[in-house]
């Protein structure tokens, strides 16, 4: 069993009173977990996406080679400075780390709001645009949503770990996905919902897309409790190989 593989990667790391910690060198949570110091959880996240495959199959290849694609013809106009290969690394780069780090910037900035709004003045524009934006959706929706909710809730139960982006206790969770432009959602995201709702015990879940160029929201999707039951068996099927990924580190002396 390869210990670099994503999922083992991810699983996070927490203490046996279930705190989350941060996460560690597979190898040496392994050894922790032996020695019975530490108990380990799969990551929400991470083992919902084998829903939409690894490797040459994942979403996330799939948009990086499209994005190659669009960069090869302007690259080969621009390799008088340094090897055409050197170009095309750096430029590809440039572009994931951008998309990366403007998604992360809106994602969170209606948490950082929350933590101190006070700070609202020292944000940019399209963060504040982002914080009004969810603001204007919880409250929408639920009374006073944007004063009772909880934001980024980190968890550990017996099966799973996570971060759920919104929670309003006995009512909701909400997901908020910020994504270049719009697309149907994927089935990593309707798990990943699911898992969430099933550990805070709501009888309602949302998946929220909000298009960064254009910070509207694009799509929603709204599981209410008869949804959510009736998805719960599959979604709590892709953690069951927890199990399976300790035996099969054990084989492999990990």
């Amino acid at each position: 069993f390869d210990q670099l593989h994503p999922v083992w990667q991810s699983r996070m790391v927490n203490k046996s009173n279930g705190l989350v910690k941060t996460r560690m060198d597979a190898k040496l949570a392994r050894s922790l977990e032996d020695e019975g110091l530490i108990d380990l959880r799969p990551s929400v996240t991470e083992v919902a996406s084998v829903a939409d495959g690894f490797g040459a199959f994942s979403a996330g290849v799939q948009w990086v080679l499209s994005e190659a694609g669009k960069l090869y013809g302007a690259i080969r106009m621009n390799t008088s400075v340094m090897p055409e290969a050197s170009v095309f690394k750096a430029s590809l780069s440039d572009i994931l780390t951008r998309a990366r780090d403007l998604g992360s910037k809106l994602h969170d900035a209606f948490d950082r709001y929350k933590l101190n709004p006070l700070k609202k003045d020292e944000m940019e524009q399209d963060e504040i645009t982002m914080v009004d934006l969810c603001g204007d959706y919880l409250d929408r929706n639920w009374a006073q949503g944007s004063i009772i909710c909880k934001t980024e809730q980190q968890f550990c139960n017996r099966t799973y770990g996570g971060t759920t982006d919104i929670v309003i206790p006995s009512v909701v969770v909400v997901d908020w996905k910020t994504v270049g432009k719009k697309r149907k959602f994927k089935s990593s995201e309707v798990i990943q919902l699911v898992a969430y709702a099933i550990h805070w015990k709501v009888p309602e879940a949302r998946l929220v897309m909000i298009e960064q160029s254009t910070l509207t929201i694009v799509n929603e999707l709204i599981l209410d409790q008869t949804k959510i039951m009736k998805l719960a068996e599959t979604t709590m099927d892709c953690f069951k190989f927890h199990d399976d990924l300790k035996a099969l580190a054990q084989v492999a002396g990990i």
